[in-house]
């Protein structure tokens, strides 16, 4: 929580207004202006202990709201967040009816470092459902979804009012938030510079947690944990739960990490309907790039099965794959994943005394650790093998 000093500084380096800077100070010194859960129906409110204020902050929902908090509190850019903060008094313009004035106490007041901001969370399905009920209330603009009133009503006291919104990865999302918030609250894990860049450099192939744990002078779990809950390493934590650490993958470019994420949500998204066996095993362990692949040639072959063009002589293999059931299991993507092991030499190039011998190598040079790196082990494995 920012002392009295960084809080004068906060609010000059953004330059709020007098009535923003009263009204922020009003939330800062005062209790939630309601206590959530006593009119909810059909939601499960939580009270989540906050680093950024040293409070428990409330959340009325599991699949907008706790993601929204967590989210917040795992964020760098954040520097506070305070629930159900004062209410607002909206406005709206009946026409012949007369104005009409209600309260409205926002969900959320956020502090980052570009400057505050109050928050209404809302699922997709409410969203739309708020959309479809409430158009003079709620539209887009520029895409981007608004609760007029209330961003009317935000503006007069010079603070932004923003709809965050959460689809259908809210739960694999919170539970991984979940997982990393607890990793925040614990004993803190230093890692030196040294190590980090060292780390770095193994995250070329984006490998899976349990490879990088795995390996020969590999970092512990809890090392991954600490530098993803950071956001000093990345993952798709849409898409993939750590709680499967032979299958979630690390980056260390968080653009990466939101290609192959979307990857993966459209995966899951055009898979068959629930009636129907499906199986993802091939594709959640699929690395990014077979994975960018399958979805690439999947969309042109798409074009081929509306008709929209005729087929090429490589859409001819995978239209094969795609009518057979044991080269597709359960999903149209798997069968589009490159097959490595059906390209190149059918004859092995190495005799089995070869084979032994190379064996022999790695045992006695890489697993015993008299080879630092592999250009140290290729040496050996030619000279013995002559």
């Amino acid at each position: 929580m920012l002392s009295s000093t960084e809080f004068a500084t906060y609010c000059k380096q953004t330059k709020l207004s007098e009535a923003a800077v009263n009204y922020i100070s009003a939330v800062r010194s005062s209790p939630p202006s309601r206590r959530v859960g006593d009119s909810a129906r059909c939601n499960v409110c939580a009270r989540i202990p906050s680093k950024k204020v040293g409070l428990p902050v409330q959340a009325e929902s599991r699949t907008c709201e706790a993601v929204f908090v967590y989210e917040a509190e795992l964020s760098t850019d954040v520097l506070e967040l305070w629930d159900q903060p004062a209410p607002l008094q909206l406005r709206r313009d009946r026409g012949a009816k007369g104005t009409h004035v209600s309260t409205y106490t926002p969900d959320y007041l956020l502090l980052r470092r570009d400057g505050p901001a109050l928050v209404e969370c809302k699922t997709a399905k409410g969203l739309a459902r708020k959309l479809a009920d409430k158009p003079e209330d709620w539209n887009y603009v520029d895409g981007v979804p608004y609760f007029v009133p209330a961003r009317t009503a935000a503006e007069k006291i010079g603070l932004p009012h923003e709809v965050y919104v959460t689809d259908d990865t809210a739960s694999r999302y919170l539970a991984n938030l979940e997982f990393l918030h607890a990793v925040q609250l614990s004993q803190p894990i230093e890692v030196s510079d040294a190590d980090y860049k060292r780390l770095l450099e193994r995250l070329t192939d984006s490998p899976t947690i349990f490879e990088l744990c795995s390996a020969r002078r590999g970092p512990e779990p809890a090392v991954i944990y600490a530098l993803l809950a950071s956001s000093r390493i990345f993952g798709a934590l849409k898409a993939q739960l750590l709680s499967q650490p032979d299958t979630f993958r690390i980056f260390a470019d968080r653009a990466k990490a939101d290609e192959f994420q979307e990857h993966l949500l459209q995966t899951y998204r055009t898979a068959p309907d629930e009636s129907s066996e499906t199986d993802l095993a091939a594709l959640l362990r699929a690395t990014p790039a077979a994975l960018a692949h399958a979805t690439k040639v999947y969309e042109q072959i798409k074009e081929v099965l509306d008709g929209k063009r005729k087929p090429t002589r490589n859409d001819y293999r995978y239209l094969r794959r795609l009518s057979d059931p044991e080269a597709s299991p359960g999903h149209p993507l798997a069968a589009c994943l490159p097959d490595y092991r059906s390209r190149g030499n059918r004859v092995p190039r190495l005799t089995p005394d070869q084979v032994r011998i190379a064996q022999d190598v790695i045992q006695s040079h890489w697993v015993l650790g008299r080879c630092k790196d592999q250009s140290q082990l290729l040496g050996h494995v030619p000279a013995a093998s002559d």
